[in-house]
């Protein structure tokens, strides 16, 4: 709640650094398989190399994306995690769940803020 203030303000500060996107995204999945064991998440990493960004804020967003993908599958489907190069200088990190899914009429909403 409190960073979604200070976004909203313009007082969200970012700290860029140079960064390994790949040491990121697979100690985020090593940390959260450690705390959910029951669930096996998949890691393909097509790209290795560092990134300039806010590594916490990233780190951040894809622990939020894993555990929403764990929260609302079956323990016996995987979670996959993928880091691509889609094309030169821009990569990509997708996380895929095998779950229930949103109903073709709310998947409009799921960008409103706090809908569930």
């Amino acid at each position: 709640m409190l960073d979604l203030t200070r976004l909203e303000t313009g007082k969200l500060e970012l700290r860029k650094e140079l960064f390994s996107l790949d040491h990121l995204v697979n100690k985020t999945v090593q940390d959260i398989m450690f705390i959910n064991t029951k669930y096996v998440i998949r890691l393909q990493a097509d790209f290795k190399g560092n990134v300039y960004g806010d590594e916490d804020r990233i780190a951040q967003v894809l622990i939020n994306l894993i555990n929403n993908a764990i929260k609302y599958s079956d323990d016996t489907n995987p979670v996959d995690v993928y880091i691509y190069e889609p094309r030169p200088n821009h990569i990509s990190v997708s996380v895929k769940d095998y779950g229930i899914g949103i109903d073709r009429a709310d998947q409009e909403k799921i960008f409103e803020r706090f809908y569930r």
